[in-house]
This record gives structure tokens, C-alpha cells and sequence, in this order.
């Protein structure tokens, strides 16, 4: 408890002096560079390099009060674990990772912030120690290695130009086909198409975690290094548009149809990735950076209020027996609404000031019809979840817990949601103000400015209609499922796939879950049994 309450004070502080500092840092237009030259050898230095400006200073100020608010969280939300100190030690670790990944333009000083949040995730999905902690947490560390062997192939390959430098280059595409491993490398760590699988599986991780991982640290660590070595993708980006569109839409039809509460926000937060990549790839990368900042924090609070759903419905994590909290919970649900309207963009929430600038600047380019009509349908799908889970904590009548469980002493957990609350109010405009403001007058046609309008209508209309289906949406779930997750083994029999599926597979599972999940468990077993054999034959002889 002692530990907690201290890093508590200590991030506090920090926050409110980094915020201070970037603002002097933007103002005054101030970067710091240190550089440790380790070794030269045939004209390549081996060097570690910090590169400090107002970017780096503001998101790690994010991170900080983030973190600081997941400690006042935490205290009561880890209470009666035993290993509270190690969770702890491991966010700190976690963050410090981030911050390593942060300030680092060098390739060789930023793998080791990459792999420490890959090591330290793996910790932290496995927190709970069951196999089902254990299934999940080999999905997440086998799916970022793939971005790992990424990011080692373009270190070797940038030894051919004598520095690891990434952010001095301006152009890589004249050198084979550089910008695709550092492509591939962001789509494994933010969980882009088709490496989305590891996301969802990665909410067994406890509740804070995944405030953490979601809002500022591991997924959007990949759009991070993507926004800082934009000048590198300048003939590249077809791809990301193509990828983060169809996982956006797809990350927004999958919540449409999930009762998970957690499973819901992971999803969210997918599609609002797919929505940076997509503004990244139109040559925005400001735009990206203040969504990343405006989103980070109200996903942080949703996460948080999903929590205390969690611990009040004993461990339940599905919508429909939520109900009528406003009588019983009115703090809680009004963070938590107010954390969703953000998320919908409502003015003038701090999510509006970022995704109003991104829908009018993805109509004022010149992109492929089909792609501007896939994003659309995903700003009304993301109206249609949010929506329906209104719905589902205010009107649903299905309230099958006792109102007597409810525990309304939270003190540490109600200041953290406060104070999220708060800057969900005020950070949007804050940032916009002070780091983002351009004196430019945006004018778009009539018909545009009316087609935000109409897929905000139907979003809502689609979230009223999918609070009522139940059973239906369920068989809906698996149909999507098999395109988004890969469920090629059940496509084959398509008249009767939702029928088969509904009653041979568990509620969770797809082709690809499926099999990575159990495969883990089932090598390491194998493993075990003969290495016991071979130990007990010895002992024999």
C-alpha cells in the first residue's frame, strides 16, 4: 500500500512538470539530442541516441498521468491479491519501457523498449495464472515476435547504410523494400489486420492492465513509431490504407455483437487504431498524434469503469445483466458514459476536437471510393456500440444482482475515475489550443458535411436495434469471426457453419484461436512428460 501511495505522488508530480515542460519546449520550438557512441567498426557507429522535444515530453506526461491514476485504481482494485507488489513492479517496468520507446529515433536503443513491453505484457496476461492466463499470454508474446523478426531484419538491412538512425532518412523506398518491415512491424504491435487475433486474447490480463495497454503504452506503441518515421513511408501507404480500413470496420461490426464488456472496449480501441493508421496514411501525422493523445485517456477511463463493473457483478463480465445503474452506481455510469460520448465524438468532448479534424481532412483527399465508404460505415459502427452499451447500463431491465452487493465506499477508485473525468472534458480542447491549433478554415461541400450526419443516424438507429437481438446477434458473432479471425475450417460448410458452430465450438473460439491457443499448452506438455521420462530412465541406470 506504502509502495503504491508513494510512485502515486511521485507520477503525480512528474505529470503536472512534463505538461509544463512541453509547453515551454513547443513554444520556444526546443529539442535535445544525446547521443553515447559505443563502438565504431567498418564505418557503421554501434550508438545509443535520446532524441527530447514537445512530442515526446507531452505523450510521456500522458503515460504518467495514465499510470498515476491506474495506482489510485489499483490499490483497491488489488486489495486482497497477494502479489500486489510484483503488479506493481511490473507497471513501473512497463511504463519505462514505453518511455525507452519514446524518446528513442535510434532502431538499436529502441528495441529495447520494443521487447521490454513484449517481455513485460507476457507477465502481465499471464498475472492471473490459469490456463486460460496462460493460453492467452503465448498468443501475445508469439504474435509480437513476428514484428520483432520485423524490426531485427530492418536493423540488419540498415547496416548497409551505415547508421540505425530511422528518423534522419527521408526516403527509404529507393533501398529494396526497407519501409515494409517497419510496416509490418507497427501491424503486429497494434493489432492491425491480420494480426488482430492477440487483442481480444490479451483482456485476460487484470482490468488495469488494460487500461494501461490500450490507451498509451503497447498497442499504440506501433502507431507511435509509424507517426515519428513518416517521412520513410511516402509511396507505402496504399497498404495501410487498405489494412487499417478493413480492420476498423471489422473491429467495429465484432463489437457490435460481443456481450463481453471488456472484449467491447479491446475492440474499440482496435478500430480507433485503424482510424490513426488510416489519417497516418494520408500524410497526417499530427492529426494521428492528437487522437492518439485525446483517445488515450477516456480509453483508460472506460477500462477503469469497466472494472468496477466487473468486481460489483461478481466477476461477470457480460452486458446483458447490466441495468439500471444510474440508481445505484451514479458516479460510476456517468464516467462511463461520458468516457463513451467522448469515444462517439461529441462536441465538445475531447474526443470531438481530433475525429471531427479526421473525418473532414479524410473528405477534403482524394482516396478510393470503396476505402471512404468502408471508414464511414465504421464512424457509424462505432455510434452503433457505443449506443447499444448505453443502452445495456441504463435501460436493460435483465438487473440480476442483488443491489445489496453494491459497494459504494470506492474512495481511491471514484478520485481516479474523477479525476479522468475531468480531463476528458478538458484535454481535447487543451491540446487543440495549445499544440494543435492551425489558423486554416476548413470548408467542405454541403453534401459531405450532411453524409457525417446521416452515418451518425443510422449508428444510432443500428444501436437500438442490436440492444433488442440477443440469440441472433450471437450467430451473427461467429459469421464475422470467421472473416476477421481467419475461420477458414468452418467456411467450407457455409448453409450449416452458424448452426455447426453455435453448438460444437465454446462460445470464444474461431479456427485460429483455437489452435494457437491450445498449441502452447500442448508442446510444453509433451515437453515436460518426456523430459521427466528420460530423468526417471537415468535415475534407473
Amino acid at each position: 500500500m506504502m509502495m503504491a501511495m508513494n510512485q502515486l505522488l511521485i507520477l503525480s508530480i512528474l505529470w503536472i512538470l512534463m505538461m509544463i515542460l512541453s509547453i515551454y519546449m513547443n513554444f520556444w520550438s526546443i529539442s535535445i539530442m544525446i547521443k553515447w557512441n559505443i563502438l565504431s567498426f567498418n564505418s557503421m557507429n554501434y550508438e545509443i541516441m535520446l532524441y527530447i522535444d514537445w512530442i515526446s515530453i507531452l505523450f510521456i506526461s500522458i503515460i504518467f498521468l495514465i499510470t498515476s491514476n491506474i495506482f489510485w485504481y489499483s490499490i483497491e482494485y488489488m486489495l486482497i491479491d497477494k502479489s500486489i507488489n510484483l503488479f506493481m513492479w511490473l507497471i513501473n517496468l512497463f511504463m519505462l519501457s514505453m518511455i525507452i520507446l519514446i524518446i528513442s529515433p535510434n532502431i538499436f536503443s529502441m528495441i529495447m523498449g520494443w521487447d521490454g513491453l513484449g517481455l513485460i505484457s507476457y507477465c502481465l496476461v499471464i498475472f492471473y495464472q490459469n490456463s486460460y492466463s496462460y493460453n492467452a499470454g503465448m498468443l501475445t508474446v508469439i504474435s509480437n515476435r513476428i514484428g520483432d523478426i520485423n524490426l531485427l531484419i530492418l536493423i540488419s538491412l540498415l547496416i548497409s547504410l551505415g547508421s540505425w538512425n530511422l528518423m534522419f532518412y527521408n526516403n527509404l523506398n529507393k533501398i529494396n523494400f526497407m519501409p515494409y518491415f517497419l510496416i509490418m512491424t507497427a501491424f503486429t504491435k497494434s493489432a492491425q489486420y491480420p494480426f488482430s487475433l492477440w487483442l481480444p486474447a490479451a483482456m485476460a490480463a487484470p482490468t488495469p492492465v488494460s487500461s494501461l495497454v490500450h490507451s498509451s503504452t503497447l498497442v499504440t506503441a506501433g502507431i507511435y513509431i509509424l507517426i515519428r518515421f513518416n517521412s520513410i513511408l511516402n509511396t507505402n501507404n496504399f497498404l495501410i490504407l487498405i489494412l487499417s480500413s478493413m480492420t476498423s470496420m471489422y473491429a467495429g461490426m465484432m463489437a457490435n455483437f460481443e456481450f463481453d464488456i471488456k472484449k467491447i472496449i479491446a475492440f474499440s480501441t482496435l478500430s480507433q487504431i485503424s482510424i490513426m493508421m488510416f489519417i497516418l496514411a494520408l500524410n497526417l501525422p499530427m492529426i494521428s498524434l492528437f487522437h492518439l493523445f485525446t483517445h488515450a485517456i477516456f480509453k483508460s477511463k472506460l477500462f477503469m469503469c469497466s472494472g468496477i463493473l466487473i468486481h460489483e457483478w461478481m466477476n461477470n463480465q457480460n452486458i446483458k445483466y447490466l441495468g439500471n445503474l444510474i440508481n445505484f452506481k451514479p458516479l460510476m455510469i456517468t464516467s462511463f458514459n461520458l468516457a463513451n460520448l467522448s469515444l462517439c465524438g461529441l462536441p465538445f468532448l475531447s474526443g470531438f476536437y481530433s475525429k471531427d479534424l479526421i473525418i473532414e481532412f479524410m473528405m477534403m483527399n482524394k482516396i478510393n471510393m470503396i476505402i471512404f465508404l468502408m471508414m464511414m460505415i465504421s464512424m457509424g459502427l462505432t455510434l452503433s456500440y457505443t449506443i447499444r452499451m448505453i443502452k445495456f447500463s441504463f435501460m436493460n431491465n435483465l438487473n440480476l444482482i442483488n443491489p445489496l452487493f453494491f459497494n459504494n465506499k470506492y474512495k481511491y477508485m471514484n478520485l481516479s475515475l474523477l479525476n479522468l473525468s475531468i480531463n476528458t472534458i478538458m484535454s481535447g480542447s487543451l491540446m487543440s489550443w495549445l499544440f494543435f491549433y492551425k489558423n486554416n478554415l476548413i470548408v467542405i461541400p454541403w453534401f459531405f458535411k450532411t453524409l457525417i450526419i446521416w452515418a451518425s443516424l443510422i449508428g444510432i438507429i443500428m444501436g437500438n436495434i442490436l440492444f433488442s437481438l440477443n440469440t441472433f446477434s450471437i450467430k451473427i458473432l461467429f459469421f464475422i469471426k470467421s472473416l476477421f479471425l481467419l475461420n477458414f475450417k468452418y467456411l467450407i460448410s457455409i448453409k450449416n457453419y452458424l448452426k455447426f458452430s453455435y453448438f460444437y465450438l465454446p462460445f470464444e473460439n474461431s479456427w485460429l484461436e483455437f489452435t494457437l491457443n491450445k498449441t502452447p499448452q500442448i508442446f510444453f506438455n509433451k515437453f515436460s512428460v518426456n523430459l521427466f521420462n528420460e530423468m526417471l530412465l537415468k535415475k534407473n541406470y
